[in-house]
């Protein structure tokens, strides 16, 4: 930490992925909560700004468990965004995809196309918690006073970026709830 803060580092990209030790297990990460806070701590005390990236939909995935993915990523980052998974060619997760769902579904892949959700009902709810959400991230009164007063301008034109790209999803998945149809296949 003492390097990275001595090499002008501000800000690092983490990926926790899931508040679930049962999804991290199954994406085979090769670390724990523990090791999650463990790192937290050492950002926060070196003044680093943390990026995290959370992944929702695994198989076996609870609404409950997603939930809680999106709490984890409020509570201890200061920029996040959270994706849908995404099985891509050469995971074994993409195999299973092929294997268990069907290839015209996996040909079409791509962010939010594809969902090993059980049922219609729990992919309109992973959907709804999805873009609840990105509103709760582009509306939060103190993000918002935090990028437009922030100095270092290097972290404010990140923090920028983020929330031009969360809006730009947020649109993107707001369209395709009052028009077509692709994110629900």
């Amino acid at each position: 930490m003492q390097l990275l803060k001595k090499s002008n580092c501000i800000i690092l990209n983490i990926c926790i992925e899931s508040a679930s030790p049962k999804t991290l297990k199954y994406y085979r990460k090769p670390f724990t909560h523990s090791d999650f806070y463990f790192l937290i701590g050492l950002l926060k005390k070196h003044d680093i700004t943390i990026h995290n990236h959370g992944v929702i939909g695994a198989p076996g995935e609870s609404l409950f468990d997603i939930f809680k993915t999106f709490l984890l990523l409020l509570k201890t980052s200061d920029i996040w965004h959270a994706s849908i998974l995404e099985p891509r060619p050469g995971a074994d997760i993409a195999d299973d995809f092929k294997e268990n769902i069907g290839i015209e579904k996996y040909a079409s892949f791509g962010k939010g196309n594809v969902f090993f959700a059980k049922n219609a009902v729990n992919k309109k709810f992973i959907y709804l918690i999805y873009r609840i959400m990105f509103a709760v991230y582009l509306l939060n009164p103190l993000r918002i006073v935090k990028i437009l007063f922030m100095k270092n301008q290097i972290l404010k034109y990140h923090y920028k970026m983020q929330y031009h790209i969360a809006a730009k999803v947020l649109c993107e998945n707001l369209k395709s709830a009052f028009g077509s149809d692709t994110y629900h296949n």
